[in-house]
């Protein structure tokens, strides 16, 4: 018995050992999520849009952000209102995948679409995803100053290398 429970100590630290010089298996996902660091917070400004029925909406919105999952994640919660109605209600995390180096846009609308969206950054720093739809993509674009300040523009991408804005969005840190 005496040396069952000598066995038994032994496999205790030398687990305790090797667990102790192991890194966190979620380094690489904080380390990424850092490079978003100016998101998480309050934002609320105002913004515009143009609907599928090619009518220009102005909104006031609101965007609620917090790391989750011990930081390995970002929970995105944006909702725009206009003339006292929701025009937009959506919910989005953003991770990364250390395998693929990139981050992912998962997002959920009021109106039941979802979709994961492959995010990065850009040549000029600002984060961006695109959103693929029959004849065309959809792509957005953050760009976010330290000072508290956050612009979001919306395009869409023909096919046949035209590009126009459909929405944009001017927000402050609360």
């Amino acid at each position: 018995m005496r040396l069952f429970l000598m066995a038994l100590a032994l496999l205790f630290f030398t687990i305790a050992d090797a667990q102790q010089e192991m890194p966190p298996a979620n380094g690489p996902l904080k380390e990424a999520l850092q490079a978003l660091h100016a998101m998480p917070g309050d934002w609320e400004g105002d913004g515009w849009m143009f609907t599928p029925q090619r009518e220009r909406v102005t909104f006031r919105q609101t965007e609620r952000i917090r790391y989750k999952l011990d930081s390995t994640v970002l929970l995105i919660e944006g909702k725009g209102t206009s003339e006292g109605k929701t025009v937009h209600d959506a919910l989005a995390v953003l991770s990364y995948e250390p395998e693929a180096r990139h981050y992912w846009m998962r997002s959920y609308l009021a109106n039941g679409r979802t979709g994961q969206y492959k995010a990065q950054f850009n040549a000029d720093g600002m984060l961006e995803w695109e959103i693929p739809v029959p004849g065309r993509k959809i792509l957005y674009i953050i760009d976010l100053h330290e000072e508290g300040e956050w612009h979001e523009e919306g395009f869409m991408l023909l096919e046949d290398g035209q590009r126009f804005q459909f929405f944009e969005m001017h927000l402050q840190r609360q």
